[in-house]
């Protein structure tokens, strides 16, 4: 969806976008990758072939399947034109590219970190011609372990799409159309349980319920599979949002999450760890953060909030002015710049 998202919007700033996919066997009735984000038709879409062993030797086929597609993007990229922009998250591709056509212009958007220091990625990131890091931790990283100039790297975190989330507030009307409580104060989490099979604290909220006080007039709403028209509306039919992400490596400091911008965006009291991919945006001005994940420290955050309504109020409100500053049109906005001013 991320990936669906940024390049509708760089179409729509006035950029020519070609997403290569790999060419796989797919099950799914949508045809396109836009498409099945609910998305209008915003670039050519090129398949490529791949060895698709994906589904039949894991984890070698997914390796094999990438291996197999850097090299038919690679072969691909040859046909394009010299001033074309490579751009993506595909350390194979841009190795080779860098390896045979070094004079190309390839930028990478680095969403995970390199968990080892190894010879290929400081050859990598020292070949590339920018670094677009998703939060200031990698940044920090890539200048401090690989030795990347810092003007080589832009920070642009993950954002919404603003156009969404220009619906009513009215709560009321939202939970009429969902089927949800009228009457109770909701406390809510939107998104996914797992996040490359680690988990997100879905199951710490479970337990949150049990220990809520039985005098309150709360109702705990867990929606997983709605379709991602349907979320912002989820997001203002709740009066808390819970985004209790346990700290590991990966949540501690190489996310940025797009559910932590539409919480946002969406105007409601939000339950974060504090985390430092966190604490890069929200504050104890916009956001109540808990020192741990654990189920006792989610229900006394709770009933914090439910307990003091012009706080919930306050907080909702200062987090929808600070969205303003994480839409996707300006990331976008600010990749092309940098894309441009980059020597």
């Amino acid at each position: 969806m991320q990936i669906a998202q940024n390049i509708c919007e760089f179409v729509r700033q006035n950029v020519q976008v070609t997403l290569v996919v790999p060419d796989r066997k797919n099950d799914l009735p949508i045809e396109t990758p836009f498409a099945y984000y609910g998305l209008s038709e915003c670039s050519q879409v090129v398949r490529v072939w791949v060895l698709d062993w994906i589904d039949f030797f894991k984890p070698v086929g997914f390796f094999v399947e990438q291996i197999t597609f850097a090299f038919s993007t690679f072969f691909y990229l040859l046909k394009e034109s010299q001033e074309t922009i490579i751009y993506g998250r595909d350390e194979f591709v841009f190795a080779l590219v860098k390896l045979f056509v070094p004079n190309r212009k390839v930028f990478y958007e680095l969403h995970d970190y390199p968990e080892n220091s190894c010879i290929f990625w400081h050859w990598l990131f020292k070949k590339l011609d920018g670094v677009i890091s998703t939060n200031n931790w990698k940044r920090e990283q890539l200048i401090k372990i690989f030795g990347v100039k810092s003007e080589k790297i832009i920070v642009a975190r993950n954002g919404f799409m603003q156009k969404d989330y220009n619906i009513s507030d009215d709560k009321s009307l939202h939970r009429r159309e969902l089927n949800l409580p009228p009457d109770k104060i909701i406390v809510g989490y939107v998104g996914k349980l797992k996040t490359k099979g680690a988990v997100k604290g879905v199951e710490e909220i479970k337990e949150t319920v049990k220990l809520l006080d039985k005098n309150e007039n709360v109702a705990l709403e867990i929606v997983t599979n709605a379709p991602h028209a349907l979320v912002p509306k989820y997001l203002k039919a709740f009066d808390i949002l819970l985004m209790p992400f346990p700290d590991t490596l990966h949540y501690a400091h190489y996310m940025s999450p797009i559910k932590m911008f539409e919480y946002m965006a969406a105007g409601r009291a939000i339950i974060a760890t504090n985390l430092p991919s966190i604490r890069e945006v929200l504050n104890d001005s916009n956001s109540v953060l808990i020192e741990s994940s654990e189920p006792r420290a989610i229900a006394l955050a709770i009933e914090k909030l439910v307990r003091d309504t012009n706080l919930r109020e306050r907080l909702g409100q200062n987090a929808k002015r600070d969205s303003h500053e994480f839409t996707l049109d300006k990331r976008v906005d600010s990749i092309i710049k940098f894309i441009q001013d980059t020597k």
